[in-house]
Protein backbone atom coordinates (compact mmCIF):
# COMPACT_ATOMS: atom_id res chain seq x y z
CA UNK A 1 0.00 0.00 0.00
CA UNK A 2 1.59 3.62 -1.32
CA UNK A 3 0.40 6.70 0.22
CA UNK A 4 1.76 9.67 -1.73
CA UNK A 5 -0.14 12.59 -2.73
CA UNK A 6 0.86 12.23 -6.50
CA UNK A 7 3.60 9.52 -8.44
CA UNK A 8 5.06 10.45 -11.57
CA UNK A 9 3.69 8.21 -13.94
CA UNK A 10 6.35 8.62 -16.44
CA UNK A 11 8.96 6.18 -14.11
CA UNK A 12 9.42 2.90 -15.70
CA UNK A 13 8.56 1.57 -12.01
CA UNK A 14 4.99 3.10 -11.79
CA UNK A 15 4.20 2.56 -14.63
CA UNK A 16 5.10 -2.04 -13.99
CA UNK A 17 3.13 -1.45 -10.58
CA UNK A 18 0.13 0.69 -12.26
CA UNK A 19 0.22 -2.99 -15.07
CA UNK A 20 0.88 -5.37 -12.18
CA UNK A 21 -1.03 -4.16 -9.10
CA UNK A 22 -4.51 -2.95 -7.65
CA UNK A 23 -4.65 0.75 -8.64
CA UNK A 24 -7.34 2.62 -6.80
CA UNK A 25 -6.37 6.75 -6.29
CA UNK A 26 -7.98 8.65 -3.93
CA UNK A 27 -8.32 12.58 -3.97
CA UNK A 28 -7.69 14.33 -0.52
CA UNK A 29 -11.04 15.74 1.06
CA UNK A 30 -11.80 19.59 0.91
CA UNK A 31 -12.41 21.29 4.31
CA UNK A 32 -15.95 21.14 3.87
CA UNK A 33 -15.91 17.46 3.79
CA UNK A 34 -13.61 16.73 6.53
CA UNK A 35 -15.34 18.59 8.65
CA UNK A 36 -18.52 16.52 8.17
CA UNK A 37 -16.27 13.31 7.93
CA UNK A 38 -14.97 14.36 11.61
CA UNK A 39 -18.14 15.34 13.08
CA UNK A 40 -19.57 12.01 12.13
CA UNK A 41 -16.36 9.87 13.41
CA UNK A 42 -16.69 11.68 16.70
CA UNK A 43 -20.35 10.82 17.09
CA UNK A 44 -19.13 7.02 16.14
CA UNK A 45 -17.37 7.57 19.13
CA UNK A 46 -20.04 8.97 21.42
CA UNK A 47 -17.36 11.82 22.38
CA UNK A 48 -18.98 15.62 22.72
CA UNK A 49 -16.39 17.96 20.89
CA UNK A 50 -16.01 21.28 20.49
CA UNK A 51 -16.53 22.83 17.41
CA UNK A 52 -12.99 24.26 16.89
CA UNK A 53 -11.37 21.49 17.70
CA UNK A 54 -12.23 19.77 14.00
CA UNK A 55 -11.12 23.05 12.25
CA UNK A 56 -7.44 22.84 14.60
CA UNK A 57 -7.41 19.16 13.55
CA UNK A 58 -7.86 19.91 9.66
CA UNK A 59 -5.63 23.13 9.51
CA UNK A 60 -3.00 21.36 10.95
CA UNK A 61 -3.16 17.88 10.17
CA UNK A 62 -4.92 18.76 6.43
CA UNK A 63 -7.85 16.74 4.92
CA UNK A 64 -6.22 13.28 4.52
CA UNK A 65 -9.72 10.93 5.99
CA UNK A 66 -7.12 8.60 7.14
CA UNK A 67 -4.82 10.38 9.27
CA UNK A 68 -8.02 12.38 10.78
CA UNK A 69 -9.55 9.39 11.74
CA UNK A 70 -6.58 8.01 12.90
CA UNK A 71 -6.48 10.60 14.74
CA UNK A 72 -10.19 10.89 15.99
CA UNK A 73 -9.02 7.32 17.43
CA UNK A 74 -6.09 8.12 19.26
CA UNK A 75 -8.10 11.56 21.08
CA UNK A 76 -11.04 9.38 22.10
CA UNK A 77 -8.76 6.96 23.89
CA UNK A 78 -6.71 9.52 25.38
CA UNK A 79 -9.61 11.93 26.55
CA UNK A 80 -11.35 10.52 29.63
CA UNK A 81 -14.43 9.08 28.64
CA UNK A 82 -17.19 11.53 29.83
CA UNK A 83 -15.12 14.98 29.04
CA UNK A 84 -15.64 17.46 26.14
CA UNK A 85 -12.78 17.03 24.20
CA UNK A 86 -11.47 20.32 23.96
CA UNK A 87 -8.77 22.42 22.01
CA UNK A 88 -6.06 22.00 24.69
CA UNK A 89 -6.87 18.06 24.68
CA UNK A 90 -5.99 17.58 21.00
CA UNK A 91 -2.42 19.52 21.32
CA UNK A 92 -0.44 16.93 21.72
CA UNK A 93 -1.80 14.96 18.78
CA UNK A 94 -1.34 18.07 16.60
CA UNK A 95 2.03 19.91 15.48
CA UNK A 96 4.12 20.50 18.77
CA UNK A 97 3.48 24.45 17.97
CA UNK A 98 -0.12 24.93 17.38
CA UNK A 99 -1.70 27.60 15.86
CA UNK A 100 -3.59 28.75 19.34
CA UNK A 101 0.18 29.85 20.31
CA UNK A 102 0.88 31.48 17.49
CA UNK A 103 -2.58 33.48 17.86
CA UNK A 104 -1.02 34.47 21.65
CA UNK A 105 2.23 35.26 20.75
CA UNK A 106 0.97 38.00 17.80
CA UNK A 107 -1.72 39.08 20.14
CA UNK A 108 1.22 39.57 23.19
CA UNK A 109 3.34 41.40 20.53
CA UNK A 110 0.90 43.89 19.42
CA UNK A 111 -0.44 44.45 22.42
CA UNK A 112 3.49 45.50 23.57
CA UNK A 113 3.40 42.65 26.41
CA UNK A 114 7.25 41.95 26.13
CA UNK A 115 7.82 40.14 29.53
CA UNK A 116 5.12 37.88 28.36
CA UNK A 117 5.73 37.59 25.31
CA UNK A 118 9.55 36.63 26.51
CA UNK A 119 7.63 33.76 28.22
CA UNK A 120 5.80 32.45 25.60
CA UNK A 121 8.97 32.45 23.21
CA UNK A 122 10.86 30.49 25.90
CA UNK A 123 8.00 28.04 26.12
CA UNK A 124 8.35 27.74 22.22
CA UNK A 125 11.67 26.94 22.18
CA UNK A 126 11.59 24.35 24.81
CA UNK A 127 9.01 22.50 22.55
CA UNK A 128 12.07 21.53 20.12
CA UNK A 129 10.89 22.75 17.10
CA UNK A 130 13.48 24.82 14.93
CA UNK A 131 13.64 28.53 15.34
CA UNK A 132 13.13 28.68 11.07
CA UNK A 133 10.40 26.92 11.74
CA UNK A 134 9.01 28.79 14.45
CA UNK A 135 9.75 31.83 12.30
CA UNK A 136 8.32 30.81 9.19
CA UNK A 137 4.55 30.06 11.34
CA UNK A 138 4.94 34.07 12.51
CA UNK A 139 4.90 34.89 8.62
CA UNK A 140 2.50 32.60 7.42
CA UNK A 141 0.12 34.10 10.33
CA UNK A 142 1.16 37.05 9.27
CA UNK A 143 0.13 36.65 5.63
CA UNK A 144 -3.09 35.46 6.51
CA UNK A 145 -4.12 38.22 8.73
CA UNK A 146 -2.72 40.81 5.57
CA UNK A 147 -4.67 38.77 3.08
CA UNK A 148 -8.07 38.57 5.17
CA UNK A 149 -7.64 42.30 5.84
CA UNK A 150 -7.39 43.02 2.04
CA UNK A 151 -10.76 41.01 1.61
CA UNK A 152 -9.89 37.95 0.00
CA UNK A 153 -11.23 35.48 2.50
CA UNK A 154 -11.65 33.01 0.22
CA UNK A 155 -8.48 33.54 -1.34
CA UNK A 156 -6.61 32.82 2.02
CA UNK A 157 -8.64 29.42 2.34
CA UNK A 158 -7.25 28.30 -0.75
CA UNK A 159 -4.22 29.03 -0.72
CA UNK A 160 -3.42 28.65 3.40
CA UNK A 161 -5.87 25.55 3.18
CA UNK A 162 -7.93 27.03 6.16
CA UNK A 163 -10.76 25.96 7.72
CA UNK A 164 -14.30 27.67 8.26
CA UNK A 165 -13.33 27.39 12.34
CA UNK A 166 -10.24 29.15 12.32
CA UNK A 167 -10.49 31.55 9.39
CA UNK A 168 -13.00 32.89 12.19
CA UNK A 169 -10.21 33.32 15.01
CA UNK A 170 -8.08 35.37 11.99
CA UNK A 171 -10.65 37.36 11.23
CA UNK A 172 -11.49 38.50 14.77
CA UNK A 173 -7.36 39.51 15.06
CA UNK A 174 -7.93 41.06 11.67
CA UNK A 175 -11.16 43.02 13.27
CA UNK A 176 -9.03 43.93 16.19
CA UNK A 177 -5.46 44.82 14.33
CA UNK A 178 -6.61 45.66 10.89
CA UNK A 179 -5.76 49.43 10.99
CA UNK A 180 -2.38 48.81 11.73
CA UNK A 181 -2.26 45.64 9.58
CA UNK A 182 0.41 46.45 7.13
CA UNK A 183 3.38 44.74 4.50
CA UNK A 184 6.13 46.43 6.67
CA UNK A 185 5.85 43.75 9.35
CA UNK A 186 6.86 40.93 7.16
CA UNK A 187 10.09 42.59 6.93
CA UNK A 188 11.52 42.29 10.23
CA UNK A 189 11.23 38.48 9.93
CA UNK A 190 12.69 38.54 6.17
CA UNK A 191 15.74 39.94 8.27
CA UNK A 192 15.48 37.50 10.88
CA UNK A 193 15.18 34.23 8.68
CA UNK A 194 18.39 35.76 6.75
CA UNK A 195 20.12 36.47 10.13
CA UNK A 196 19.24 32.86 11.37
CA UNK A 197 20.98 31.49 8.25
CA UNK A 198 23.82 33.43 7.55
CA UNK A 199 25.04 35.18 10.84
CA UNK A 200 26.24 33.48 13.78
CA UNK A 201 23.53 34.35 16.53
CA UNK A 202 21.73 33.07 19.27
CA UNK A 203 18.61 31.91 17.42
CA UNK A 204 16.36 32.36 20.84
CA UNK A 205 17.94 36.22 20.70
CA UNK A 206 17.56 36.45 17.05
CA UNK A 207 13.88 35.46 17.09
CA UNK A 208 12.99 37.61 20.36
CA UNK A 209 14.48 40.54 18.29
CA UNK A 210 12.07 40.02 15.58
CA UNK A 211 9.06 40.07 17.69
CA UNK A 212 10.22 43.29 19.67
CA UNK A 213 10.65 44.70 15.89
CA UNK A 214 7.71 43.71 14.99
CA UNK A 215 5.72 44.95 17.97
CA UNK A 216 7.92 48.39 16.68
CA UNK A 217 6.46 48.34 13.18
CA UNK A 218 2.97 47.79 14.51
CA UNK A 219 2.81 50.93 17.15
CA UNK A 220 4.76 53.15 14.60
CA UNK A 221 1.74 52.31 12.29
CA UNK A 222 -0.84 52.94 14.92
CA UNK A 223 0.79 56.22 16.10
Amino acid sequence: LLTEQKLDGRLDWVKKLKKLAEWTEFPEANPQTATAWLQQAFQDQGAEVEPEVMGAMIDALGCNIGVLTQSVAQICTYVEPGRAITLAAIEPFLTKISDENIFSVVDEVFAGHYHRLNRRVDKLFQSGEPPLKILALLYRHLSILLTLKAGQEAQARSLFRLSPYIVQRYLEQVRRYGKNLHLGLLAPIAETDFSLKHANLSPELALKGCLRDLGRHFIRQRG
